[in-house]
């Protein structure tokens, strides 16, 4: 895109612009490089868990702030995703940020304004991942328990925010709004129909039923805040949890529906869980007072404590070094073409390690794309010819398809081999 390919007619998209939009916009101020779009992330990360003691604190205070903020932030795989550039947690970050402002407009304090600021969240989180479409569960929740449907001034300046997010992206997207249909919405359609292992609404149903692991305290603090719903000791809330609670349903059926369910999608539900609960736990801290009420925050504290460090843990095991294939591939790509130069692969990463350009159909050769039929060999062949590409790395994708590898033999007379990578040179 900051070479002047257009997103949706030049570049395959996989996910609505916004997505992209957020990256570029955050890339521009942590530095337009792999690193700056982590930190972009990680802000949003950050963003989002004001947004749950926003959300935590109309319900009780303070506490119940905290406590949301503090289980959304040791909720796996929530730390995970919070440094790997993907849409799922900057999308939802910005959905709890929303519904913050739209418990800020029903509380009355100006709520034109948090009204419109709530709708404005809303679409930019929908147009980063489209399954926050789930978001209009709650928001419907809280503006019928609130009787906001007879308020005509404040879902007016909610439907306004929202309009001028989208009516925005329309404008600057205009030519290429079909390509970005395809990508965001049509192949997501067709990867249902792609078969294979673990694809099944049985094997859907089975993560989201285990997806709270025993071995981490988050389960345990969960199982918690369960039981304290249904005892004496459950807080006063100030406002219905059962928005929240309907948020966390509407969630788990979208994912066993969901097809292919990977990892990343699994942070919806740590979001949609954690928020309740952690409301639940702080409230019910809060409102035993005195004593009781340190004793119940020391546990809360030494709870979370374990949770922080075995997220940091995993953290510190998935922060490993490039591959040496890759640096190999890196350091062939960086020799044999010139900067700046179109290069074909299957491995994004080492067009960006070695600031060479993709060309935009192919910025996105994952097997599934193959597999949903929206990408073929001929298409790559199509696409490396016009673009008189010299240089092509196969590691992964390319490396399942047999006849496109014989078409890059036959059109490139050099090969190299590193391991399980091959590059194909033109001389």
């Amino acid at each position: 895109m900051r070479h002047g390919q257009e997103l949706g007619s030049q570049i395959f998209t996989a996910q609505p612009p916004g997505f992209y939009t957020l990256i570029r916009a955050g890339q521009a101020v942590f530095g337009a490089t792999v690193s700056g779009g982590r930190d972009t992330v990680v802000a949003l990360a950050l963003a989002g868990l004001v947004g749950a003691y926003l959300i935590g604190r109309r319900y009780y205070g303070a506490a119940a702030g905290l406590g949301a903020a503090a289980l959304l932030a040791v909720a796996p795989p929530f730390p995970t995703f919070a440094a790997n550039v993907s849409a799922d947690l900057p999308s939802f970050a910005l959905g709890l940020l929303a519904l913050a402002f739209l418990l800020l407009a029903l509380d009355d304090r100006a709520p034109i304004v948090f009204s419109a600021l709530s709708g404005a969240l809303l679409a930019a989180s929908v147009s980063v991942k489209v399954s926050a479409l789930t978001l209009a569960v709650p928001v419907a929740g809280f503006l019928w328990a609130r009787r906001v449907y007879v308020h005509a001034r404040m879902l007016a300046a909610l439907a306004a925010g929202f309009a001028a997010v989208v009516l925005a992206l329309v404008v600057g997207y205009w030519g290429g709004l079909h390509g970005i249909w395809v990508g965001a919405v049509d192949y997501h359609g067709k990867a249902r129909g792609v078969p294979g292992p673990g694809l099944s609404l049985g094997d859907n149903l089975h993560r989201v039923v285990h997806f709270l692991d025993p071995r981490t305290p988050f389960a345990w603090l969960v199982l918690l805040a369960l039981v304290v719903s249904v005892t004496p000791w459950r807080p006063r809330l100030r406002l219905p949890l059962w928005p929240l609670l309907a948020w966390t349903l509407a969630s788990a059926l979208f994912l066993v529906w969901h097809h292919p369910l990977h990892d990343n999608h699994m942070v919806l539900l740590a979001v949609t869980i954690a928020l309740p609960a952690g409301i639940v736990l702080g409230g019910a801290a809060a409102q035993l007072g005195g004593r009781r009420a340190l004793a119940a925050a020391l546990v809360l504290v030494l709870a979370w404590s374990a949770g922080f460090a075995q997220e940091w843990r995993r953290d510190n095991r998935n922060a490993a070094a490039e591959p040496a294939d890759i640096l190999w591939a890196v350091k062939q790509i960086d020799r044999r073409t010139r900067p700046g130069e179109l290069v074909v692969t299957d491995e994004p990463i080492v067009d960006v390690l070695a600031r060479r350009h993709s060309p935009g159909r192919l910025v996105d050769t994952a097997f599934l794309r193959f597999e949903s039929g929206l990408l073929t060999d001929q298409q790559v062949l199509d696409v490396i010819d016009r673009d008189h590409i010299r240089a092509v790395v196969a590691a992964r994708a390319f490396k399942a398809r047999p006849g496109l590898l014989a078409e890059l033999a036959r059109r490139f007379p050099t090969r190299l081999d590193q391991g399980g990578l091959t590059i194909y040179l033109r001389a």
